[in-house]
């Protein structure tokens, strides 16, 4: 179509062509046409998109736009100017009518555009483009009613005035189509319409003929106000759209036609069907048709359905000549169209034909002859007018049209004689065959079969006709039938097949199906003809035949022997499976070919003479090796049996043969593995033995029994029970019955005695050996030393259980040091609190004496309470490292005890709670410390006061127990301990209660101490609680001495006196508190004290003064106290290298007081320091220096 209307427009205008809206509105936007002409249906950009796109562009708004759509109807029109079109051509198109609308279409909008500069200069180029358009104008004025029209419209519409009122010129429109074309005006003329209106609709004009006209319309308003305007005049142009019109209707028609024809209808049907569709397409003509036959003479018969039927009777049997009928009968006979204008006056019509034709008014007529491609007539075809006049054009046309449809009828019902002749041909000629013989069409459908089919199924060409005939194919060939019929037809290839048939005897029987494609002369594909032979008896024979040599075979397949038949020229005619399968070919293989081929030429030489035996008569048995072409060896026994015919002939022989290479193989096979298992078994260090299936062993390899001391027939008689571990028997047995009773692996792990009585662990296993059937014929077994393995087994196990505890163990002690050191953290920093706040106060001197001695007791119970928590701390650390020493003297108990009651007196009473002593001083003395025993007792007492309440009471006794050992019981009626601590109770960090929210302070570590200092000294503690609230009883055991020991005979040496008058003290501490504390505090005792606070402050002070005594701390930045005693110590002696020095440090463990007398130090001191302590060791070390 593009290139259509390109080759159309090119002479006249320069064409730019696209295919799609898309490349339109590209091209557009690069060079505005004069005129776009676009087809409604276009891809991804439509024609109404494009006019609105268009439409919507202020530069491109203007532009004339024709819409071209195979849409035809007056709703596709409307739809498309509605959308802004300037025009919409309907499909198909005349040349003249593009031309005229797309000219017309341009000066339209160059009319438009002209407008805008002058109204008389637009009006005149628009008469002059209506006029070329061939465009008829019109103008209503509603005042006078009148309708002017120019000399176009008044050609157009057959209308010599120039004005008529309005009504006259309604008349002229088609009565089916006015209101319609009133719709659309009345539609235009409503309130807020545009006025414009588009419609295609037929008139009438004054002459009887229809056209179809293409109608414009625009009504101009005059506004009343108030949004009501009045209709003043409309204008409109009317444009001749016949021509078009008509060639839709013929086409649609023509469709229609064609495919009644293509349906099969009747040839009278067809020719029927053309004659109402020419009258109802134009109701002044009725149609008929004159048949004429093959020579052209007579008319046999007519058609003409909308003619009397005394009209067409009158015609059947008319002779056809120059003057038969007149122009009716002339046409046919001519061969060329005749028209005859007035019957009445023509003298070429007879008068018998003339009066008919008048009779039934017909005045006029136009004859057509109906020509075949061979250019035969088969008949005329006439239309008839009931007024003496030509025809128009349309009627001409519709004679050409009624015309060309016939002669395609004619055609087919032509062809369609002709087949069914041959079709009859056909059918007699496959009737007659023996075979069966059927058809199939383009759809894969049967459409025949022959009388051999029907009489074989006994059913109808009905029933088999389509798929019926597939109905009769048995259920189990059905699939296999059609699958090869599908697959050839669509590969339009020959096929065959077998199948069984449902005969009409109810029996299935086996039919040979052969298939041919059919094809055209052109080669066009047509479908099938297929041919079927009855073949059942001959399956069947096959069938029996098959199973005679199926029933052979399996009967020499189930003997256990090589069979052949050979025949007289010795070749094989026939093996069973084993024969087949020994030279590794198959039956056809074998069949057929002389013995030497099969056995090669070597081996035929070595049979020969026993193959020339049996075909001489005699049967022939023998045994040797015979080596076959392939390479093998074998060995076999033979016996050749001939076959005699009834003359005596031998025809050929049985061949029995077995094959015996394999039992001689498998004899020297096993000879062989015997040997070797004999070797193997003797040779690895395992104890391995057989046994029957029954489980009693029956051999056993010489480790076996030299491990065991047995003797094989003691074995064989008294069974493997003997050498195994009485307590391993039976879980043995019992795993050695489940693998006989199942047939099973064995394996168990049990003791062996070896012949020295020593037992040792060993893995037992063995499997079975099974024939054929899966029957155990033969166990194998062995015993594997695994001692090493069970003992180091053993020993991990151990390991792991001991790694185990230990891991609790240190969880438990993690657990436990977690907790302490939150108590120690607590302990520590509590009597810090009153310590630090008394001496804020202190500080202040605001206080008065009483509140400052009050203050001061404070800070020294705190302060001495926290050296207290150290030196438990460190007793501790002593303990657990071992290095808690004890200075043993004879100590009083009684004494002892009573010193350690005073010092918690005081607590006592002031929670009122009463002391009970017993004390028994008879008991005697005891070897110990008397600090540390004093120690026990008093922490003993110490846990009675702080866990007992206010009130309470508390019994002290010493006695002596039933071994003679003292015996000191501290009871309380305390808060008792619980049963689930009480086995807790003396160990490290320990404490009942060890929550935030507990009572009682303290670190849990004085029984623990208490315990460890009663077991220095041989004695032992136990506590004793009848549970919480019901107090609780410690009793200490203590070894007493059987002697009194001698009095000390040396006079102890006075107490040094705590005077420092003369002495001249150096002091080294990083710390200014603890610095300046112990410079005053020596300076209150009289002596001179000099102060460091680094180690090279004090060797500088070392060499301006030599001290007497250095008192220096041992943790310092830069160098510490060690290093600072070996710069000292490297001194000469005349520069302080030998002075006394006492070490005063928070180092306060066993390694730290050893490590401080290696460096040089004479004493340590830890710290926090009693001063009197301090002042007295100071004492002590100045009397040595004095060599006191």
């Amino acid at each position: 179509m593009l290139n259509y209307v390109r080759r159309l427009l090119s002479p006249t205008y320069v064409v730019e062509a696209v295919r799609d809206g898309k490349a339109a509105l590209a091209a557009i936007g690069q060079q505005p046409p004069d005129l776009v002409l676009s087809d409604v249906m276009m891809p991804e950009l439509g024609g109404f998109e494009l006019l609105r796109q268009l439409r919507a562009d202020p530069l491109t708004r203007e532009l004339p736009i024709i819409l071209l759509s195979a849409r035809a109807g007056e709703e596709a029109r409307l739809e498309g100017l509605t959308a802004g079109a300037d025009d919409y051509l309907t499909k198909p198109f005349s040349a003249r009518e593009l031309l005229a609308r797309v000219e017309a279409t341009l000066k339209l909008a160059q009319l438009r555009q002209e407008i805008k500069i002058a109204l008389q200069r637009s009006e005149e180029r628009s008469r002059l483009a209506v006029q070329v358009a061939q465009l008829g104008t019109w103008r209503y004025n509603r005042r006078t009613n009148l309708v002017e029209l120019d000399e176009r419209m008044q050609d157009i519409w057959g209308q010599p005035a120039a004005q008529l009122p309005l009504h006259q010129l309604v008349e002229h429109i088609h009565p089916d189509d006015r209101e319609r074309v009133a719709s659309a005006v009345s539609a235009a003329l409503e309130p807020g319409a545009s006025g414009a209106y588009v419609i295609e609709y037929r008139i009438r004009r004054s002459d009887g003929t229809e056209r179809w006209m293409a109608a414009n319309g625009q009504a101009f308003f005059a506004d009343r106000g108030g949004g009501v305007h009045r209709t003043m005049e409309l204008l409109g142009t009317v444009h001749d759209i016949t021509e078009r019109k008509h060639t839709e209707l013929l086409l649609a028609e023509q469709t229609r036609l064609l495919e009644l024809i293509a349906s099969g209808d009747s040839l009278d049907s067809c020719l029927t069907a053309i004659c109402t569709t020419i009258a109802r397409l134009n109701s002044h003509i009725r149609a008929s048709f004159l048949l004429c036959d093959t020579e052209c003479q007579p008319f046999p018969r007519s058609i003409t359905p909308d003619l009397p039927l005394t009209f067409g009777a009158t015609l059947d049997e008319a002779p056809i000549h120059a003057l038969c009928t007149g122009r009716y009968g002339e046409a046919v006979y001519s061969g060329q169209p005749v028209t005859c204008a007035d019957i009445a006056s023509d003298d070429r019509w007879s008068p018998e034909w003339r009066e008919l034709c008048l009779a039934h008014g017909v005045l006029a007529c136009h004859s057509v002859p109906i020509v075949g491609v061979e250019g035969l007539p088969f008949a005329s075809l006439m239309l008839c007018f009931d007024q003496a006049r030509l025809p128009t054009p349309w009627e001409y046309q519709l004679a050409d049209f009624g015309a060309q449809v016939a002669s395609i009828a004619f055609e087919r019902d032509r062809a369609t004689l002709a087949l069914r002749e041959s079709e009859t041909r056909f059918r007699q000629m496959t009737d007659a065959a023996p075979m069966m013989v059927w058809l199939s069409g383009l759809d894969q459908r049967c459409i025949y079969f022959n009388q051999s089919w029907l009489a074989f199924t006994g059913r109808t060409l009905e029933q088999e006709m389509g798929d019926g005939w597939a109905e009769g194919i048995h259920p189990d060939d059905s699939q296999h039938c059609l699958s090869i019929y599908t697959n050839a037809f669509n590969a339009r290839t020959p096929f065959q097949m077998e199948y069984r048939l449902r005969h009409v005897s109810g029996e299935y029987r086996w039919i040979f199906d052969l298939g041919e494609p059919r094809f055209a002369p052109d080669g066009t594909f047509l479908g099938y003809i297929g041919s079927c032979f009855d073949v059942h008896d001959r399956k069947q024979a096959e069938a029996a035949l098959r199973q005679r040599e199926t029933e052979l075979r399996l009967v020499t397949n189930a003997v256990p022997a090589l069979i052949a038949f050979v025949d007289a020229e010795q070749r094989y005619r026939f093996n069973n499976q084993g024969y087949e399968d020994w030279f590794g070919q198959s039956a056809a293989e074998l069949y057929g070919k002389p013995i030497w081929e099969v056995v090669g030429d070597d081996g035929y030489e070595r049979i020969r003479p026993y193959v020339e035996q049996v075909l001489a008569g005699q049967q022939v048995t023998f045994e040797r090796s015979v080596e076959f072409q392939n390479g093998r060896l074998h060995y076999l026994t033979a016996t050749y049996v001939p076959r005699v015919n009834n003359r005596g002939e031998v025809e050929g022989f049985v061949a029995l043969i077995t094959d015996l290479s394999d039992r001689k193989q498998a004899e020297i096979a096993l000879s062989q593995s015997e040997e070797r298992y004999r070797y193997l078994v003797e040779s690895i260090p395992q104890l391995v033995w057989t046994a029957n299936p029954e489980g009693v062993i029956v051999d056993a390899n010489q480790r076996w029994l030299t491990f065991t001391g047995l003797s094989l027939e003691q074995v064989r008689t008294e069974g493997w029970q003997m050498a195994v571990h009485p307590e391993d028997v039976p879980g043995l047995a019992q795993n050695w019955a489940i693998a006989q009773q199942q047939g099973t692996n064995y394996q168990a792990e049990g003791r062996m005695r070896r012949a020295d009585g020593v037992y040792r662990w060993h893995l037992h296993q063995a499997i079975p050996m099974k024939d054929s059937q899966g029957q155990v014929i033969k166990w194998f077994g062995s015993a594997t030393d695994i001692e090493d393995q069970k003992q180091l087994e053993h020993q991990r196990s151990q390991l792991l259980q001991q790694e185990k505890a230990a891991r609790a163990a240190a969880e438990a002690a993690s657990r436990t040091k977690d907790e302490f050191l939150a108590v120690v953290s607590h302990e520590l920093r509590s009597p810090l609190n009153p310590i630090l706040g008394w001496a804020t106060l202190l500080q202040s001197g605001n206080l008065s004496e009483a509140k400052t001695k009050q203050a001061l007791a404070v800070i020294e119970r705190n302060a001495k309470l926290q050296t207290e928590l150290i030196d438990d701390l460190l007793d501790v650390s002593r303990m657990l490292r071992g290095k808690l020493e004890i200075n043993a003297t004879t100590v009083n108990l009684a004494a002892t005890i009573r010193a350690a009651i005073e010092t918690v007196r005081l607590a006592a009473e002031a929670k009122s709670i009463q002391v009970d002593v017993h004390l028994d001083d008879q008991i005697g003395l005891v070897s110990g410390d008397a600090t540390r025993l004093q120690q026990v007792v008093w922490n003993l007492l110490s846990n009675a006061v702080k866990f007992t309440p206010a009130g309470g009471q508390i019994r002290v006794r010493l006695a002596r127990d039933d071994a003679n050992q003292a015996e000191i019981t501290v009871s309380d009626t305390g808060k008792g301990i619980s049963p689930d601590f009480l086995p807790l109770i003396f160990d490290y960090f320990r404490q009942a209660d060890s929550a935030t929210t507990r009572q009682f302070g303290g670190l849990g570590l004085g029984l623990a101490i208490v315990r460890h200092l009663v077991e220095l000294h041989g004695g032992t503690i136990r506590a004793d609680s009848a549970g919480e609230g019901l107090g609780a009883t410690f009793t200490v055991t203590l070894p007493t001495l059987t002697h009194q020991p001698a009095a000390d005979r040396h006079a102890r040496l006075n107490e040094p006196a705590l005077d420092l008058h003369g002495s001249h003290i150096l002091v080294v501490d990083d710390d200014a508190d603890t610095r300046n504390f112990i410079v005053f505090l020596l300076e209150q005792v009289g002596a001179t004290v000099s102060s460091a606070a680094s180690a090279r402050a004090a060797l500088n002070a070392l060499q301006q003064a030599q001290p007497q005594v250095l008192i220096s701390d041992i943790g310092m930045p830069e160098v510490d106290g060690y290093m600072l005693m070996q710069q000292i110590r490297a001194l000469p002696t005349e520069r302080g290298g030998r002075i006394p020095a006492i070490a005063l440090t928070a180092y306060a463990r066993e390694a730290d007081q050893e490590q401080a007398l290696a460096a040089g130090f004479q004493r340590h001191i830890p710290k926090p320091v009693q001063p009197a302590a301090l002042i007295q060791a100071l004492v002590g070390v100045l009397q040595v220096r004095q060599g006191l």
